[in-house]
């Protein structure tokens, strides 16, 4: 099951905030709450009495009770400082449902801890591109305690590649396991681990796009089950724009280049589009449309353009055969009277379209400006 999550982090932020943001994308359909202790100091001094941690406590014991499940990242320094000796009751006690090691542990330990007593699920880097996972796996761990997770990178530019997105999420999806991925909210005003905030994000390619492109991509890519704002607080026209969207099918966010009839409206939004299996380098190819409408009447519209890359077109009465039939321009094409432009992916938006293979199922929605 694919879920979004949220992030907090309690040292920065105050606990009625965090408690109406955990209100707000639970209202929305989030399911998952993430914080990490990488940037709390001092973990060695008395830490039953660390205020910060009690902090972090009230706040996640909050999310538990609101049906939300809770994720902490950790690394060996933070490790250290709690005397962590393999035993989970630290991170039960902090109400914690997944803990993600950014720093790894031998690999016969992370395994024998997918068999703790409390059912905390164990959560492996993914970017580091080793065998790490391979290596717990073949220590026997138990898959169904076992998941990755990617990294975020605060910084413009460091973010990793796409390629290298593909790689090493492939490489945790070939076990069955659920991975994580992270996106940026658009706010301005943001918060996150480090003073450092350059619209955080896994893939550089996604950093400063929308929330929908974001989550669209990595969704559509089909090897990230879990979406993670990783700075807050995202707003609340993005937390509805993401809870409204599915998971399963790829959302494509476009302009109308035109004022459309009631049938080119119906083709375009009320239609689960699929694109033909035998792919070709000019368009994707939504034909099941030209069955469906096959004996209504659609004129040629007044649009006359060159048709750009991201060109949206639906087949008009000229069209013979192909009336009805939606395409998307992948490159830019010139103009064929027999076909309407009805709307327009933007250059943004069209990373979107390397990840409609063939029978990759589709929709299209209003581009959503406040995202």
């Amino acid at each position: 099951m694919k879920k979004l999550g949220i992030a907090i982090y309690p040292e920065k932020m105050n606990v009625e905030d965090m408690k109406k943001y955990v209100l707000t994308a639970h209202k929305n359909g989030f399911k998952i709450v993430w914080a990490a202790l990488l940037q709390i100091e001092n973990l060695t001094e008395n830490l039953d009495e660390n205020i910060t941690l009690k902090k972090y406590k009230e706040i996640l014991k909050f999310c538990k009770e609101k049906g939300m499940e809770t994720v902490i990242d950790v690394n060996s320094r933070v490790l250290k400082e709690i005397n962590f000796s393999g035993d989970l009751k630290f991170f039960y006690d902090l109400y914690i449902d997944t803990i993600r090691f950014d720093s790894p542990l031998p690999s016969k330990t992370l395994a024998d801890m997918t068999y703790n007593q409390y059912k905390i699920k164990i959560e492996l880097n993914m970017d580091n591109n080793d065998y790490l996972v391979n290596d717990v796996i073949f220590h026997k761990a138990t898959t169904d305690f076992l998941s990755g997770s990617h990294n975020f990178y605060p910084q413009k530019g460091c973010g990793i590649t796409k390629e290298y997105y593909l790689e090493t999420s492939k490489k945790f999806k070939k076990f069955g396991l659920e991975t994580t991925s992270f996106i940026s909210t658009k706010n301005e005003q943001r918060v996150a681990n480090w003073a450092i905030d350059d619209y955080c994000c896994t893939v550089e390619n996604l950093r400063g796009l929308d929330v929908i492109t974001q989550a669209n991509y990595l969704w559509s890519s089909n090897l990230t089950d879990n979406i993670i704002i990783c700075n807050a607080y995202a707003s609340d026209a993005e937390l509805q724009a993401l809870g409204k969207l599915n998971p399963y099918i790829l959302s494509l966010q476009v302009q109308t280049t035109t004022k459309l009839t009631t049938i080119e409206k119906e083709i375009l939004f009320n239609e689960i589009h699929f694109r033909r299996a035998d792919i070709n380098p000019t368009f994707i190819r939504s034909t099941m449309p030209r069955v469906k409408f096959k004996s209504s009447n659609i004129e040629q519209n007044n649009i006359k353009a060159e048709f750009l890359k991201g060109s949206v077109l639906i087949g008009n009465n000229h069209f013979d055969l192909y009336k009805g039939e939606l395409q998307i321009c992948l490159q830019d094409i010139e103009f064929d009277n027999r076909k309407n432009q009805v709307a327009y992916i933007y250059p943004e938006n069209q990373i979107l379209l390397d990840n409609i293979d063939q029978y990759t199922k589709f929709t299209f929605i209003l581009k959503n400006d406040l995202c």
